[in-house]
């Protein structure tokens, strides 16, 4: 017991000079080499580890943020991939690094990529952990990056555990990324396996306005080109259907007729709802 002791006390003093020492060579800059993200090659780290890999690890995060605080050191943030890696081989179920990691290239550096290259580390040794792709996704939408936003989402979506409106976040990205067809099936499939009240409302209500939307882009075009033929807007929108310029009199989800004005050529829903 009492060799134990001695033992992490040594290893507690080394592991301070060590860090001192190579954050000093980081604040003079003098050692630009990749290798400078590392107290020790990730080998060494191993060996003098013991088989206590996971208390190294929780010692290199607590230097990494030392490091971290100077704002004098030139590419700080590319460093923090590899610090993370190593964090991540030595201790895999360490789950606090990443996000950590990845707030700080995002939100403090504006580096998003390095901040989702943080972040697919973690994934990647966590595969079963659902923050690591929703933060991914937050950050990508953050930076309207809306379609690889809702990859990362959906990826969480899908892990156990992971909170329902994980989905209707997917929807709603499919549909800043301009695909309202997409996003369309993928509320409707929602709205069919909604299981509460509140996700069978709000699934609703994206699928009828999102067939509004849709009608919209199909028909509007039809129209303008019913007025050119004829110098005049449809009467309605069966005179569309009646003279073979559409296969289907356009409905709402509901199957009630649109509010139609033959002056304009535009047309409305019956009901209009907030999106949530």
């Amino acid at each position: 017991m009492e060799i134990k002791k001695r033992y992490w006390i040594v290893l507690l003093i080394l592991f301070f000079v060590i860090s001192v020492y190579i954050n000093n060579i980081y604040k003079s800059k003098e050692f630009i080499s990749d290798e400078a993200t590392y107290i020790f090659p990730r080998k060494t780290l191993k060996i003098i580890a013991f088989g206590y890999d996971n208390l190294i690890a929780d010692f290199y995060y607590i230097w990494a943020i030392q490091f971290y605080s100077s704002y004098s050191i030139d590419r700080r943030l590319e460093y923090l991939i590899p610090i993370m890696e190593t964090i991540a081989e030595l201790d895999s179920e360490f789950l606090e690094p990443f996000p950590v990691a990845g707030m700080i290239a995002a939100l403090q550096g504006k580096r998003v990529d390095i901040a989702i290259d943080i972040l697919n580390v973690g994934m990647k040794k966590n595969p079963s952990e659902w923050t690591y792709p929703m933060e991914a996704g937050y950050y990508l939408r953050k930076t309207k990056q809306y379609k690889k936003a809702a990859l990362y989402y959906d990826i969480a979506a899908h892990k156990e555990n992971s909170p329902a409106y994980l989905k209707r976040v997917v929807a709603d990205m499919i549909y800043k990324s301009g695909n309202i067809y997409e996003s369309y099936k993928f509320w409707s499939l929602l709205l069919k396996k909604a299981k509460t009240k509140y996700e069978k409302e709000v699934a609703y209500h994206h699928v009828y306005d999102l067939k509004v939307k849709i009608d919209k882009k199909k028909i509007y075009p039809l129209i303008e080109r019913f007025k050119k033929i004829y110098g005049r807007y449809p009467l309605d929108l069966k005179e569309l259907y009646y003279k073979r310029f559409i296969s289907y009199i356009p409905v709402d989800y509901d199957g009630n007729d649109y509010i139609y004005d033959s002056q304009t050529g535009k047309f409305k829903s019956r009901k209009k709802y907030l999106w949530k």
